[in-house]
Parts: structure tokens; sequence; C-alpha cells
């Protein structure tokens, strides 16, 4: 009976060194161009739903660039459209930065972005260059709810050590020039 209560305090032990060893790994590191990477292909999918005030429109070139910062991650997109005007279209350059919130989303396994705030807006079209702010809200709006709608980033179900860790509570840090998501056993180191 002793040992039984030795064998179990043991292990009690040992199972709690482990969740505070665990807590300080980091299972997940996304920095700034696999961020990039990732937000050019979900922009690129929506490239065919777009809408420029009201007229449907299409990305032909798309550039981002991401800067992860202690307040949240800054999004650029530097894009030429093409803007559909009854039989034309009208090539629209056109520049966003965005201020947007990462969090881990527990239901989806995955990051996602979420409260963007327009930074900065520059339009060129038709011989105009410069700030329209209705038009730039507009496709700020139209941008940000396709990127909140879906995650960044998904832990994947077929890799051992990451259906292992779906099971546990994580969270996510920023970090300097990266997303870390690491068990959440106690508060962020």
């Amino acid at each position: 009976m002793i040992k039984w209560g030795r064998g179990a305090l043991l292990g009690a032990c040992v199972a709690l060194m482990s969740c505070s060893a665990t807590n300080s790994v980091d299972i997940y590191q996304l920095a700034e161009p696999e961020l990039d990477a990732l937000l050019t292909a979900q922009l690129q999918k929506q490239s065919k739903r777009l809408q420029l005030a009201g007229l449907p429109a299409t990305i032909s070139q798309l550039t981002v660039h991401s800067q992860i910062e202690a307040d949240g991650v800054y999004v650029e997109l530097a894009s030429q459209l093409l803007v559909g005007l009854a039989l034309l279209e009208l090539p629209v350059s056109l520049q966003l930065a965005m201020l947007a919130e990462p969090y881990y989303d527990e239901s989806v396994h995955g990051i996602r972005l979420r409260n963007f705030r327009l930074v900065r807006a520059d339009i060129q079209a038709a011989g105009y260059s410069g700030r329209m702010k209705p038009l730039s809200n507009a496709l700020q709006q139209n941008i940000a709810a396709e990127l909140e709608r879906q995650p960044i980033f998904v832990l994947d179900p077929n890799k051992p050590t990451q259906r292992i860790l779906m099971s546990m509570p994580l969270q996510l840090n920023l970090e300097k020039d990266q997303l870390v998501i690491r068990p959440a056993f106690s508060s962020p180191r």
C-alpha cells in the first residue's frame, strides 16, 4: 500500500513537472514571410468575389507584407484591381495598411485575425491619385470580412504531435517578428 502511494505521488510530481516544462515549449512559430504567403493565398482565393463601391473587381496583382508587433499585426497590401464598369474594366492601383489583432481560436485549432483598423489607404485610378476614404473603408471592410472568416493557420490533425496538442489549451503570443502558439497551462512567459 505504501509503495503504491509513493508511486502515485511520484507520478503526480512527474505530471506536474511536465506541464510546467511543456508550457515553455513553442508549438508553432509563424514568421512574417510565412504569414505573408498565407495571407496572399487567402486573398487570391477571394479575388473573384471582391466589390469596390458596389462594382465587381478582380485582383490582377497582389503583394502582401506583414509586420508582427506587440500591438498586433500590420498588414500592407499593394494591389492592382480590374473594376468592372459596364463593358470596360478600369485598372485601379490600391495600397492599404491595416492593423489587426491575432488570436488563437480553439474551435478550429487555428490562428485568426480580427478587429481590423484602417491605418492608410492610397488609390490611383483614371488619372486620380490620393486618398478616397469612403471607397477605402468599403474595400478594407470587404478584405477584413474575408480575412476574419477564414483562419490564417490551422494545426494539422494528420501530424501526430499537432493532433495531441489540439487536445490541450493553447495560447497565442506576439513576439518580435513572429506569432507563437504554446500551451496555456499557466501565465505566459
